[in-house]
C-alpha cells in the first residue's frame, strides 16, 4: 500500500487487513454478490484488483473503515472522556487511615 513517500500509511494497512478478513468469512463474497446485483467472480476480481487502492483512496479522503457496532468520534471527544476518566479515577481512590 505504497503512497507517495513509498510507505504504507497505517491506517491503511489496518483497515485493508480488517477488510479482508470479513471478506474472507465462510458466504461472505456469495452474499455481496447478491446483494449487489454482482456475479461472485465480480465481487472476486474487485477484491483482488481494486480493494487495496480503494482503501488507501478512502483512508486519504479522511474516512475511516470501522466493523458494524462500532463508532467513531472526534479526536478531541475521547481525549476529554480520557481526562474525565482519569480524574474521577484519581478522586475516587480510597483513603486508608489505621490508629495506631
Amino acid at each position: 500500500m505504497p503512497t507517495s513517500s513509498g510507505l504504507p500509511p497505517e491506517k491503511a494497512r489496518k483497515a485493508f487487513t480488517r477488510v479482508l478478513q470479513a471478506l474472507s468469512e465462510p458466504g461472505t463474497q456469495r452474499n455481496l454478490a447478491q446483494i449487489t446485483g454482482m456475479s461472485e467472480a465480480a465481487v472476486s476480481r474487485l477484491k483482488t484488483d481494486h480493494l487495496e487502492d480503494t482503501v488507501v483512496l478512502l483512508t486519504h479522503l479522511g474516512f475511516s473503515i470501522v466493523p458494524p457496532g462500532m463508532r467513531c468520534y472526534p479526536e478531541e471527544y475521547v481525549q476529554a472522556l480520557h481526562t474525565m476518566a482519569r480524574l474521577q479515577m484519581q478522586n475516587a481512590a480510597p483513603t486508608l487511615e489505621w490508629d495506631t
